[in-house]
């Protein structure tokens, strides 16, 4: 709900135009009490505003964003070419519009077109150069051929249906009983198929197997609760959150990024080797043949990526360190590049180009998708390991969406992948799974 003194003429004003759009925006920072990230998501639970909702923090929490509302929604029927087009128009529109969204694990086959992408009507940002102060940002966007005059008419209307006053925490516990779990597949039966898999694997492949976790609880589980449980815990990870319908959502908390690009200056990196962070195992995992091998398995895609669009002009920023995660350890090499001038630069061509990498589909591409099609039929990935980010003028990040959940009603879906390569240990690779999922999971009971 609104402080008192945020009225209308209290915003800066800009209004934008292009060839396709045009948006009106109202800008302007408030000092807030108390934990910041908290305080946000309250902030825009107490202005009751209708899904979609958006969290988004990059892993080195130098941007920070809560959201909600539909300044502009891209449509699912929309064609690539279309959706495409929109995203770049959007992103040039003006320097303060954010757009938020991700698509489809299998978007770019024939399995899936399902994508989704907005604007917040309202969007709160952490000012990392101020402590406790937020910039609000609110956006109308058209298409073009409205005028300024019907974009400030209607921003009129939809901000003074907004209600007046703080009125507190919505620090809610969820209070549902967990009554049932579900491993989809069964132990046995993915363990049986990831032998039959790994019978046709040879030196050179690998495969990168899902499988979840269905939680079932007597009541509506409260997501935003969990995204407050893992504000708390500090970790080293992309946060994104979407609230698609109420109780409906995506989450993910993942430590791994598919790109950041600003201006033609793009960076990736590899991800891949796991073993729990415990005593020894940092060692461990740096001398691990299987995970060296699964891990370049990697790197090798990723530099022939950047080859194709930046030539000879990238780099390896650093090789095979490992991440240290709170619970896990990971096997981490940086690249960085600059684009070639004649590279499509549209943000769907590049998560196209970079997406799926071997670290969440295998290697090769057909092969490891034919393995994932068999042995994944009971489930269906969405944005599970999926391209999930932040489109701006200024830069645009992509995480790839590993430790999430699907939050539906009563029903929680926790996901865990593995990759499986020729020197896998198939109780091994489950345990790792298991790990995945059991931390995740850990939030939703918080």
């Amino acid at each position: 709900m609104l402080p008192n003194d945020l009225t209308l003429n209290s915003f800066e004003k800009y209004y934008y135009q292009n060839q396709k759009f045009e948006c009106l925006i109202l800008r302007r920072s408030v000092v807030i009490a108390g934990d910041t990230k908290r305080e946000m998501l309250t902030f825009i639970e107490n202005l009751s505003l209708h899904p979609p909702m958006v969290c988004w923090k990059n892993r080195g929490d130098s941007l920070f964003c809560i959201g909600g509302g539909n300044s502009g929604w891209l449509s699912e029927e929309q064609p690539k070419s279309q959706l495409a087009s929109d995203l770049c128009h959007l992103r040039k529109l003006s320097p303060y519009l954010k757009i938020f969204g991700g698509v489809d694990f299998f978007y770019f086959t024939s399995k899936s077109s399902k994508h989704c992408f907005f604007i917040p009507f309202i969007l709160l940002e952490e000012d990392k150069r101020k402590k406790r102060v937020m910039t609000i940002t609110i956006s109308l966007v058209e298409r073009s051929g409205c005028g300024q005059d019907f974009l400030e008419t209607k921003m009129r209307e939809r901000f003074f249906l907004l209600p007046e006053g703080i009125k507190g925490d919505r620090d809610v516990r969820h209070g549902a009983q967990l009554i049932e779990e579900m491993l989809v597949p069964s132990e046995i039966q993915w363990k049986k198929q990831v032998s039959v898999i790994k019978e046709q694997l040879d030196y050179n492949n690998k495969v990168v197997l899902s499988r979840n976790k269905v939680f079932y609880f007597d009541s509506f589980l409260y997501s935003r609760q969990v995204l407050r449980n893992i504000f708390a815990s500090k970790e080293y990870a992309y946060i994104f959150y979407l609230e698609f319908a109420p109780k409906s959502a995506f989450l993910s908390i993942s430590p791994e990024r598919l790109f950041l690009l600003h201006g033609d200056e793009i960076e990736t990196e590899a991800l891949a080797g796991t073993l729990p962070r415990e005593k020894g195992n940092a060692r461990q995992l740096s001398q691990s043949a299987k995970d060296i091998r699964e891990h370049d398995i990697v790197c090798k895609d990723i530099e022939s990526k950047l080859q194709s669009i930046c030539g000879h002009n990238w780099e390896t920023v650093f090789h095979q360190k490992v991440m240290r995660l709170k619970k896990l350890f990971h096997l981490y090499s940086k690249f960085r590049g600059v684009l070639h001038t004649s590279v499509d630069k549209s943000i769907l061509h590049l998560i196209e180009h970079f997406h799926p990498t071997p670290a969440v589909l295998g290697y090769p591409y057909d092969m490891a998708m034919e393995a994932i099609s068999l042995i994944e039929s009971e489930m269906h990935r969405g944005f599970y390991a999926a391209p999930v980010g932040m489109i701006s003028s200024v830069e645009v990040e992509f995480a790839v969406g590993i430790r999430s959940a699907l939050f539906d009603d009563n029903k929680v879906i926790v996901y865990g992948g593995a990759g499986i390569v020729e020197a896998s240990d198939i109780d091994w690779e489950w345990y790792e799974t298991s790990k995945k999922i059991e931390n995740f999971s850990s939030y939703l009971f918080s």
